[in-house]
């Protein structure tokens, strides 16, 4: 059973591209959420240290992040929301049912969003 715990704050995707083929999020609505889960962790870039000229990796910063969403959610994939001022981006989407076989909440899995809505 869903009982939301906060309020998010989603940023649906507007239907637009950066020019690096990102998608642009769109105007802020709120929802209530509950918070499964939001864990930072540093780690490699993907980026090979075979191309890199002093064969150095650097270090990210990325998120586990896992929340619920109600039911009737606008919410997809690619779509940003903040909590407590800090930015995710959705990278997946799973609904969950009741025993009864009714919808009853989707389950969406983040990682950190460094760009400004």
């Amino acid at each position: 059973m869903f009982r939301p715990n906060t309020t998010c704050t989603l940023y649906p995707a507007s239907g637009k591209t950066s020019v690096y083929g990102q998608a642009i999020p769109g105007a802020a609505v709120t929802e209530p959420c509950a918070i499964v889960k939001i864990a930072p962790k540093e780690a490699k870039t993907p980026v090979s240290t075979r191309v890199s000229a002093s064969r150095a990796g650097a270090m990210e910063m990325t998120a586990d992040a896992v929340i619920l969403l109600g039911a009737n959610t606008i919410a997809r994939y690619d779509d940003v929301f903040s909590i407590d001022g800090a930015r995710f981006k959705i990278i997946g989407m799973a609904p969950q049912h009741s025993l009864d076989g009714k919808l009853d909440h989707y389950e969406a899995h983040a990682t950190f969003y460094s760009q400004t809505p």
